[in-house]
């Protein structure tokens, strides 16, 4: 849509544009803004939400005339300051998006501009009261312009050390490395991620020398706090990056006790190193993660010294040996696992990546040692997000909705652009049974991340569980205006017209389904096993359940479940309700295990509260937990 097709007055929201007389209402009082920033906004919303490139905006507000895009930034930030820090979203490298749900319904409340932003804005309204940092990727400076994954890597370094600084959020690479060149204002990054300081400088590199310009800035009011130039062999760039996260502490005035001193590497390692990881940047997977194994094998035997070298190998090494068991390198077992993680645990003693390799070697279904090893990764890096994230996950899983949305929430202010965190956000509000709550942000999800598949998968299931066939309808046309459907897709969409349309074939196709699965291993796709049951094949579904052992789900060298058949699927409140509001969905919980960790670790489900589920779930879960103990196969 463009801005003369517009209607006068236009509404979105609690904003109301009255285009013929230039104003703004916000709330019903007219808000104080410039004719420019007035021209940004009215393109903004003629774009229904879409993201609108910074070329776009500067030719329709500034037409025929050449300006910097500094002036379109003052601009937005004007609009920022009164719409909320959160309504209009960065997006980098592409331009401006604004977050407000559109397409209001008649007659249903409208939210301020500020709370419809709040679930899925970039940054909170107000500025967080302890520092958050951005560490931006620093500029590559040497003459060959292939460097970039030299400087990229040396920032992610400097990054990861930063952020081993106690009492001080780091801002993750996800959201941070997306600003670049004209992007990198410390005004502009600090209202895009709501951070209070930004780090950033150049690497230029001439053979194994280094010269690293870095410095602090106060995004408040862009003063640099410290800058430093550094001039150093590449053999010391961890004795380097120490010096960095130091200075930048006592610039904040926080206390930083560097890890035990790494000491000297190869620079050819080094840079082995930082091409491994920036592989796995670009083709993050299974095979990426194989192919980076001996890289980090022959890193730490050159720098046994180097923790974070440890913890990675450990990581991929058990990554291969749980996804890829058939294809791990023989080298790679449980014990190496174990090696590595304890190596990089010996070294640094604050590596909570090293707890999380531990961690997945547990059996899936051994809940309480997984949580344990999760709590103690959280204990000594409470800020890294992917921690949080598997925390998050492990959380889920149990049936706890709530606290995985808490732990989310943390990882999406620390990585505001990360898909996943903002998916977990609005999800756990479903799993919750707040649909009330989350039905508008689904559309902002997919506009927010267009790319994510498993974005669209849920929106789709969830307009159709709660029969809203317009949502629907409306979802499918933007999806396939993307280009082809993809299996996964075609699926949900299937699924969705049998609910709207019953079809005993297409339930007997499931069922087909599901009973090959069982045959083949025993266990069922959770997923499935609820979609069944939701088209009203209720004794099938407990059938099928009766018959299963989940017997992978107990194994330390079972192969992970598929991401829809994890046992989080099944308290989502959303598409399962009907299943948990049968007193026999007590039993499923106890062939996944999970009534004897629930009954062991005192940590009960959300769905456990009184006048949740029609029943005394808490007494049948004790009673499962007994039978089970006394030896009755579960």
């Amino acid at each position: 849509m463009t801005a003369d097709k517009l209607s006068d007055p236009s509404r979105l929201g609690a904003l109301e544009l009255r285009l013929s007389q230039r104003q703004l209402l916000v709330d019903g009082k007219v808000a104080d803004v410039g004719a420019r920033a007035f021209d940004v906004l009215v393109a903004l919303v003629a774009q229904q939400g879409q993201v609108v490139t910074k070329a776009e905006l500067l030719a329709v507000v500034w037409p025929g005339v050449l300006v910097e895009e500094n002036n379109l930034q003052v601009q937005i930030s004007a609009l920022r300051k009164v719409l909320g820090a959160g309504t209009i979203a960065t997006v980098p490298g592409r331009g401006y998006q604004l977050t407000i749900p559109l397409g209001q319904a008649e007659g249903s409340p409208a939210p301020s501009p500020r709370d419809a932003a709040a679930a899925l804005a970039p940054a909170a309204p107000s500025k967080p009261s302890e520092p958050l940092v951005a560490v931006l990727a620093f500029d590559n400076m040497s003459s060959d312009p292939d460097m970039q994954f030299f400087s990229d890597g040396i920032s992610e370094e400097i990054l990861h050390t930063v952020a081993g600084v106690k009492g001080l959020k780091v801002i993750g690479k996800a959201s941070t490395f997306q600003f670049r060149g004209t992007e990198k204002g410390a005004k502009h990054v600090g209202e895009a991620l709501n951070a209070t300081h930004v780090l950033d400088g150049s690497v230029r590199r001439s053979g194994t020398q280094l010269r690293i310009f870095t410095q602090l800035v106060d995004t408040a009011n862009e003063t640099a706090l410290w800058s430093q130039r550094f001039d150093r062999n590449l053999s010391d760039i961890f004795a380097l990056q120490d010096e960095i996260a130091t200075a930048v502490a006592a610039a904040l005035k926080i206390a930083f006790a560097p890890a035990v001193p790494a000491g000297r590497i190869d620079p050819v390692l080094y840079e082995r190193f930082l091409q491994a990881r920036a592989q796995l940047d670009r083709k993050f997977g299974g095979v990426a993660m194989l192919d980076a194994i001996p890289i980090y094998e022959e890193v730490v035997a050159g720098a046994p010294g180097f923790a974070r070298a440890w913890a990675l190998l450990a990581t991929a090494r058990c990554y291969a040996l749980r996804s890829f068991p058939n294809d791990r390198p023989k080298n790679v077992t449980r014990a190496s696992v174990v090696e590595a993680a304890q190596t990089a645990l010996r070294l640094d003693p604050n590596c909570g990546t090293a707890y999380m390799a531990l961690g997945g070697l547990e059996a899936f279904a051994d809940y309480g040692e997984r949580e344990a090893l999760n709590s103690k990764a959280l204990a000594v890096a409470p800020n890294d997000p992917e921690i949080l994230m598997v925390c998050a996950n492990l959380a889920c899983r149990v049936g706890r909705a709530r606290e995985a949305r808490e732990r989310a929430l943390q990882a999406r202010h620390i990585v505001p652009f990360a898909a996943v965190a903002s998916f977990y956000c609005v999800s756990m509000l479903e799993f919750d049974g707040k649909h009330e709550d989350s039905s508008r942000l689904w559309t902002d999800l997919t506009q927010r991340f267009p790319d994510v598949d498993y974005i669209w998968l849920s929106a789709l299931s969830v307009a159709s569980a709660y029969g809203d066939w317009d949502r629907f309808d409306a979802i499918v046309a933007r999806l396939s205006a993307r280009g082809p459907l993809s299996p996964a897709h075609r699926g949900v969409i299937m699924y969705g017209r049998a609910m709207q349309q019953p079809n005993p074939g297409f339930v007997n196709i499931l069922l087909e389904r599901a009973r090959s699965d069982l045959g083949k291993t025993g266990s069922l796709d959770l997923r499935l096993l609820a979609s069944i049951h939701a088209l009203g094949a209720t004794e099938e579904a407990f059938h099928l359940i009766d018959r299963a052992t989940f017997a992978s789900m107990f194994d330390p060298n079972g192969e992970p479940p598929a991401a829809w058949a994890n046992p989080g699927f099944i308290f989502n409140q959303a598409t399962n309700s009907a299943m948990m509001r049968d007193v026999r969905f007590v039993r499923l919980c106890a062939k996944l295990g999970l009534c004897d960790y629930w009954v062991k670790s005192d940590r009960w489900p959300d769905c456990a509260a009184d006048g949740v589920l029609p029943y005394d779930f808490v007494a049948h879960v004790r009673r499962e937990a007994a039978f089970s103990s006394r030896g009755r196969p579960v």
